[in-house]
């Protein structure tokens, strides 16, 4: 089951906003969110991380292809699913 994806496709999920600032009034707090960004936005905008790296993940993330990528898991699914016998009652569950 470990080979059905690698963890390069977690460089590519949704944006998401980071908590800002937060701040209490009275009884409440108000929250302040930067801009959705994508964690590969991050890693390339951030000063900590090294020229180098961001090549390689560049490139890396460049090659990505989320089509090609779903194919591939779901050839390696339909293999998994070929050798599991699926009755009746399993078959309402999916």
């Amino acid at each position: 089951m470990v080979a059905i994806g690698k963890p390069i496709h977690n460089l590519k999920p949704r944006p998401t906003m980071k908590l800002k600032e937060k701040q209490r009034i009275g009884g409440r707090y108000r929250k302040t969110y930067t801009q959705p960004e994508t964690p590969y936005a991050r890693v390339m905008a951030s000063k900590s991380v090294t020229k180098a790296a961001k090549v390689t993940l560049k490139a890396q993330h460049d090659s990505l292809n989320p089509f090609e990528l779903k194919a591939t898991i779901e050839a390696k699914l339909k293999r998994i699913f070929n050798n599991v016998t699926v009755t009746s009652k399993v078959r309402q569950r999916i």
